[in-house]
């Protein structure tokens, strides 16, 4: 059973508020990113923010732990 205390309410617009901020620090930098690199799966959605707010290219990467032999 889960209980209230493990539970995080994370809503979209703390999801755009949080890229944001990326966006901002990476601008306040004065870097200018040639691409996004973002892991495939849990990466990609924020990955692909990313690209868009800094109109840049994004490159997706898979990594994977398990014995794919089998």
């Amino acid at each position: 059973m889960i209980e209230s205390a493990d539970i995080i309410d994370y809503t979209y617009e703390d999801f755009k508020e949080g890229i944001d901020s990326i966006v901002s620090q990476i601008k306040d930098s004065n870097f200018k990113p040639d691409y996004i690199v973002a892991i495939a799966r849990g990466g990609a959605v924020p990955g692909v923010y990313l690209s868009h707010k800094l109109h840049v290219p994004v490159q997706m990467i898979h990594w994977s732990t398990r014995d794919l032999n089998d």
